[in-house]
């Protein structure tokens, strides 16, 4: 597994996803206006960023020496093979 700040992975993981704000709103419950503001100036909540992680295969996991509580890194999970 990969691991890379949590906007970064987002980020590619909606592009990749081709998807629309609206298709991914609905699907993952993020609001269109919370998937907005995250292009426009790469903030969102947690509860946001877990139900996108979630939606697209990311773990969040706690950075190396970090606090207790907090994400701020994802791993990519594999596909499994075919």
């Amino acid at each position: 597994m990969t691991t890379q700040p949590i906007a970064g992975a987002l980020r590619a993981a909606i592009e990749e996803s081709g998807l629309s704000n609206y298709a991914i709103a609905k699907r993952t419950g993020v609001s269109k206006s919370a998937l907005s503001r995250f292009w426009l100036d790469g903030t969102l909540r947690l509860e946001s960023a877990e139900k996108l992680a979630v939606y697209f295969g990311l773990e969040l996991v706690p950075k190396a020496g970090g606090t207790a509580g907090t994400s701020n890194q994802t791993k990519r999970r594999r596909k499994p093979k075919t």
